[in-house]
């Protein structure tokens, strides 16, 4: 028997939580990103990448946001915005190459002269993965914020190919060839999702 590729614990729990919802909304992946924009940080102006676009464009989904910003508690507080009493936050997670040897981000030059085996060598003694989690913020539940404004002009051809290119990055492979229902396959490891109805 093939061995599967097992997920992290927070893809995962992410893939669980896409299923879970298409199951009890009846939605396809098409349909629950519809209408979102993507998810950014006002504060460094950068829009979230990978499994944490997912996982806010999915948090937005079940709790009904419009707003694609997201920010952390201390980013809110230094721009004089408030979180609302009692929101939850949604998680996020950066992962980095750090180099046991200068605690810092690991940078290929390091190695670049070492013989083959040395860098191998290298890479397995001073090189892992480190990951941090940060709890977000969307904007419609932080106080102060300037109200979001929806684009009205969506190029839907790119917004499609962004998302076509964020699940085609994703560990997942998805299969749209069901009838009734979308769901995990453990066996092969797949997401089966319904086949679009034009």
């Amino acid at each position: 028997m093939q061995d599967v590729k097992r997920l992290s614990p927070e893809k995962q729990e992410l893939v669980n939580e896409i299923i879970k919802l298409m199951e009890k909304e009846n939605l396809t992946l098409k349909k629950m990103w519809r209408n979102l924009s993507a998810p950014n940080n006002p504060i460094t102006e950068k829009e979230y990448k990978g499994s944490n676009n997912i996982r806010l464009l999915l948090s937005s989904v079940k709790q009904g946001f419009e707003d694609p910003r997201w920010m952390t508690y201390t980013q809110a507080k230094q721009n004089k915005l408030q979180v609302k009493k009692g929101e939850k936050a949604t998680s996020v997670y950066y992962y980095q190459l750090t180099d046991k040897k200068t605690g810092k981000n690991f940078n290929p030059e390091t190695i670049k002269s070492m013989q083959e085996e040395e860098k191998n060598d290298y890479l397995k003694k001073n090189v892992y993965f480190l990951t941090k989690k940060y709890n977000v913020f969307n904007g419609e539940q932080i106080d102060g914020i300037e109200k979001y404004k929806k684009n009205t002009q969506i190029d839907l051809s790119k917004r499609n190919e962004i998302l076509e290119k964020i699940l085609n990055d994703s560990e997942a492979k998805i299969h749209y060839d069901q009838t009734d229902k979308a769901f995990y396959n453990l066996k092969k490891d797949e997401i089966q999702d319904r086949k679009s109805v034009v």
